[in-house]
């Protein structure tokens, strides 16, 4: 069960050789992981005036979000990681960088985000801080905002004694679920509209993508839940487009 603390000393521990470029590797770089993966299941919301990427890291995401928004937010939980993500990041000046105490977003002023993201990183937080990250994107997203976060679905695998199953964890927060993540967007005012289950390095689906919005749910409304077993393949696709049409040479 991660905590703050530990994945705060995990980020500083990390040698971040290639600023984190390698947990893309599955799906050839990042630049292939976020136009083939990322971009399709976000593309209706951006671009977009302002914009807010929870757990930036060194920017592999970051770089892409920040051309899609007039103004990004890019919230970390160290102060070393912030540093190297404006430093690799200098040549853009649309960028907010600040470092988060790992619940708090005290420096977005209220109803001013139109669109918040993370990804491959709030899978290590536990269920009471996504609750208070999402009481923070109540107040933070504008009436009618969208986010998308990835989280962790691993609480949702256990035993008849409680004890969670899954054998391959993947460091992933064992209290935190799908369902859990639907009721406290209920609780501060937000709706779920979908999410996808996703399996990572094994076969039991211990990743989801939320898509919630500000916005009141109809008296009708049902959260669309939906498994994706062919996840791990369409990475691999993905993976062998990049293999064919990478960069090979240098230009210019």
């Amino acid at each position: 069960m991660p905590s703050i603390e530990e994945n705060l000393n995990w980020a500083n521990a990390q040698a971040w050789t290639d600023h984190g470029e390698e947990w893309s590797s599955g799906f050839g770089d990042s630049h292939f992981m976020w136009h083939a993966f990322i971009m399709p299941r976000i593309a209706h919301h951006l671009p977009c005036e302002r914009a807010l990427e929870i757990a930036c890291g060194h920017g592999r995401c970051t770089r892409f979000l920040a051309r899609q928004c007039a103004r990004l937010w890019a919230a970390d939980l160290t102060r070393e990681v912030i540093d190297a993500c404006r430093e690799r990041l200098a040549s853009f000046t649309n960028i907010d960088y600040a470092q988060t105490d790992g619940k708090s977003l005290s420096m977005i002023p209220d109803n001013s985000l139109d669109f918040v993201f993370s990804w491959d990183s709030l899978v290590h937080a536990e269920a009471d801080v996504m609750d208070a990250y999402l009481a923070e994107l109540a107040r933070t997203l504008r009436p009618g905002g969208f986010g998308f976060l990835h989280h962790s679905n691993l609480g949702a695998f256990r035993d008849a004694a409680g004890a969670v199953s899954v054998q391959h964890r993947h460091w992933r927060a064992e209290s935190m679920t799908a369902p859990r993540f639907r009721e406290a967007c209920v609780r501060v005012g937000l709706t779920c509209l979908s999410q996808e289950l996703i399996p990572w390095g094994g076969a039991e689906f211990i990743d989801c993508f939320s898509y919630f919005t500000r916005a009141k749910p109809p008296t009708d409304h049902t959260t669309l839940v939906k498994e994706h077993p062919a996840f791990l393949s369409e990475a691999a696709a993905i993976r062998r487009l990049h293999e064919i049409y990478k960069r090979r040479v240098p230009i210019g």
